[in-house]
């Protein structure tokens, strides 16, 4: 709440912002405004994450797994590589699903449109996936939120312009059932119309939806 962000800013003011904060070597930092805000692209000062000061109680998260349902993510860019989800139960390339999860050499995800383990690396994937785990401080691009992560490519788009809903919902519970903590999902579509009109002319897809979300949550999984 806003007296809770008041307090926490009057306590960081009141010491020695270097000595209680981490700025990462990452060269493309200086540009990262919602992370710290020094006023660039004519923003203002302070407006953004106290990311820095966040960093000095804790920057990496090695144990937490992102599932990122998007565009696939360039799964070899030098600033994700390091941070990118690896199914241990499955042996890469041999066309055996060796964890029995219906998924044949998911190694790092699942294209759902081709239907295959192959995401299909574009601009808007690697981005989110950037924005949320970029390695940090590695004199490289940019920082994510957090340093250090296990990023998961779970492809709805499949190299064409739109994401159909089931490929989502399937993405959701391929998240869940291997373990995500949590699901970025930075999509969306519009709809001229109520939530009730949308209810009563798309049902289906409506609780097609509303199950999903249900079983993330119901599991421990954060949607975001």
């Amino acid at each position: 709440n806003s007296s809770a962000s008041s307090t926490f800013k009057l306590s960081i003011d009141s010491k020695s912002f270097l000595e209680n904060s981490i700025l990462p070597n990452d060269p493309r930092f200086d540009q990262q405004w919602s992370l710290f805000n020094t006023g660039q692209a004519n923003g203002i000062e302070n407006e953004d994450l106290f990311a820095p000061e966040a960093w000095a109680i804790r920057a990496p998260s090695p144990d937490v797994i992102v599932g990122v349902i998007d565009t696939g993510i360039q799964l070899d860019h030098p600033d994700l590589k390091n941070n990118i989800w690896v199914n241990k139960l499955e042996i890469p390339g041999n066309n055996i699903d060796d964890d029995n999860n219906g998924y044949i050499d998911d190694i790092n995800g699942w294209n759902f449109v081709a239907n295959n383990h192959n995401p299909f690396p574009q601009v808007h994937g690697t981005h989110v996936a950037g924005t949320i785990g970029a390695e940090g401080d590695n004199d490289i691009g940019v920082a994510g939120v957090t340093w250090d992560v296990q990023l998961m490519s779970l492809d709805t788009f499949g190299g064409g312009q739109g994401s159909l809903p089931s490929d989502e919902w399937k993405a959701i519970y391929y998240a869940v059932n291997n373990g995500a903590n949590v699901i970025n999902m930075s999509l969306g579509s519009t709809y001229s119309g109520s939530y009730q009109d949308f209810q009563r002319e798309l049902p289906e897809i409506d609780q097609g939806y509303k199950n999903a979300f249900e079983y993330a949550i119901n599991n421990g999984t954060t949607v975001v």
